[in-house]
C-alpha cells in the first residue's frame, strides 16, 4: 500500500476513542489466537489420521508405497480427511498471521502458503488416479517451503524470545531438507527400477529384486516435518505479546 492510504488509516485510528482501539486490538488478538489453535489442533489431525492409516492398511508397505497410495485401500475416506485438515490448517496459519495486529508480514510467503492449502484440497478430492493430482502435489510438496522460508524470516524479528524464533528458523529449514530427502529418495528408486528392468508405475504393487525402497519414509516425514512447521509457526504467532496501538506504537507497515 502507498504512504497515502497508511496516513488515511492512520488518522482514522487517532481519531477514534481510547476505549474503541483498545476493544478493537483485543478483538484482533482473540481472531489470532483463534486461528493460530485451529492451525494447530488441523495440524495434529493431519498427523494423526496419517498415524492411523499406517495401523489400519499394513498391506501397503510404508517404505516405499507413498501416501497418496492409501486412496486403493478401504480407507479412503481417512485420507481424504487427512488432506482436508492439512489444507485447513495451512490456511489458518494464513489467517492468524493476517489477522495478527502490528507485525510485518511477507506478502509472498503467505501466497505460497495458501498455495500450498489448495493443493492440500485438490489431494483430498483428486486420489492418485485423478489427472489432477500431480497437480495438487506440487503446489502442496513446493508451494509450502518457499512459504516457510518467507514467513519465518519476517516473523523472526518479532518479540516472541530467542528461543521461539530458533525453533521457527530450525522448521522452516527442515521443510527443505525433508523435501530434498524425498526428492533424493525417488531419484535413487528410479535408478533401481532402471537397472533391475523393471518400470516405474504408481500401479506397481512389488518391488523388483535389487531395488531398496526408501521414498515411502521420505514421503511421511515430509508431512511430519511441514505439519511439525506449521504447528512451531502458529505457536510462535500466538505468543506474540498483544500490540495496544499498532499505529501509534509501530509502522503501518503490513497494514
Amino acid at each position: 500500500m502507498n504512504n497515502s492510504y497508511g496516513n488515511y488509516h492512520q488518522r482514522r485510528w487517532r481519531r477514534l476513542p481510547r476505549c474503541w482501539k483498545t476493544l478493537k486490538i483485543k478483538k484482533m488478538n482473540s481472531k489470532t489466537s483463534k486461528f493460530a489453535s485451529a492451525a494447530i489442533a488441523l495440524a495434529a489431525l493431519t498427523l494423526l489420521c496419517l498415524f492411523a492409516l499406517h495401523l489400519l492398511s499394513p498391506d501397503f508397505d510404508p517404505s516405499w508405497r507413498m501416501v497418496s497410495e492409501y486412496a486403493r485401500g478401504k480407507y479412503r475416506w481417512l485420507l481424504s480427511l487427512m488432506f482436508g485438515s492439512w489444507a485447513l490448517s495451512t490456511w489458518m496459519l494464513v489467517l492468524a498471521i493476517v489477522s495478527a495486529p502490528g507485525i510485518t508480514r511477507s506478502k509472498a510467503g503467505l501466497i505460497f502458503l495458501a498455495i500450498s492449502g489448495l493443493g492440500e484440497a485438490m489431494a483430498s478430492v483428486c486420489d492418485i488416479d485423478h489427472p489432477l493430482h500431480d497437480l495438487a502435489g506440487m503446489f502442496g510438496i513446493l508451494g509450502l517451503p518457499i512459504g516457510a522460508l518467507l514467513v519465518s524470516r519476517n516473523l523472526r524479528g518479532q518479540p516472541a524470545g530467542a528461543k521461539a524464533a530458533s525453533s521457527l528458523r530450525r522448521m522452516a529449514n527442515l521443510t527443505w531438507i525433508s523435501l530434498l530427502i524425498f526428492v533424493g529418495s525417488m531419484v535413487i528408486m528410479y535408478i533401481q527400477f532402471t537397472r533391475a528392468g523393471g518400470q516405474v508405475s504408481p500401479h506397481v504393487t512389488q518391488l523388483p529384486k535389487g531395488v531398496t525402497g526408501l521414498n515411502g519414509w521420505a514421503n511421511r516425514l515430509l508431512i511430519l516435518v511441514y505439519c511439525s512447521w506449521t504447528m512451531t509457526a502458529a505457536q510462535f504467532i500466538s505468543q506474540l505479546p498483544p500490540k495496544e496501538f499498532p499505529y501509534e506504537t509501530a509502522s503501518i507497515q503490513g497494514y
